[in-house]
């Protein structure tokens, strides 16, 4: 399929459907591109992995869109809702949690239970809004190879995808907004009396 690029200012979301579908797509996140697509369709999960080449293991961050989603698909304590409060607010670091998902999660991404699924709520309300209007999380995982330098210009990522067999169907354009340099920040919450930072 050929890549389809779209401007945010001429989008208006009628994108949406092809994403339900099962299109794969790139979009700036709270800190890199990323490429996403709906976490329960297990045949755009696989043409993730085949455009990064990586291990079938390999774990992608769930995106959520609100506090009510992230608590149908994860087991959340008190402590810990109160916690992800404060480390999602508005004014903090772009910040990924690993957090005991429940099994229809792990069953999904074929991940190991006891590895843990990192998830995240975006801060960037254009994508809150796309998994809003999908009315499911999202999977997300940086737009590069494996091994090789994040592509975090639209002109390389655009080049990039055009001269490769393995692509994504959709790249959304924002314009004047900027990437980062880095990930989210990376930290496992499921024991909370110890908490650990994975990545910083």
């Amino acid at each position: 399929m050929g890549l389809l690029i779209i401007n945010k200012k001429e989008a208006r979301f009628n994108f949406i459907e092809k994403i339900k579908k099962g299109s794969i797509f790139v979009v700036l996140t709270d800190t890199i591109y990323g490429l996403s697509c709906v976490f329960d369709n297990f045949d755009s999960l696989n043409r993730i992995k085949k455009i990064k080449r990586i291990e079938n293991h390999r774990p992608f961050i769930i995106l959520v869109s609100d506090f009510f989603m992230l608590k149908k698909y994860f087991n959340v304590s008190v402590s810990q809702e109160k916690l992800l409060k404060k480390i999602w607010g508005k004014n903090e670091r772009p910040t990924s949690v690993i957090l005991d998902a429940k099994d229809y999660i792990c069953n999904q991404l074929k991940l190991d239970k006891k590895i843990g699924v990192a998830v995240r709520l975006p801060k960037r309300n254009f994508l809150i809004k796309i998994i809003k209007l999908l009315g499911k999380p999202l999977v997300s995982t940086s737009c590069n190879i494996t091994g090789e330098k994040f592509l975090n210009n639209i002109k390389d990522i655009g080049c990039f995808f055009k001269t490769n067999i393995d692509q994504p169907d959709i790249i959304l354009k924002l314009e004047g907004e900027r990437p980062g340099k880095r990930p989210s920040k990376l930290i496992d919450l499921r024991d909370f009396k110890n908490i650990k930072i994975i990545r910083d």
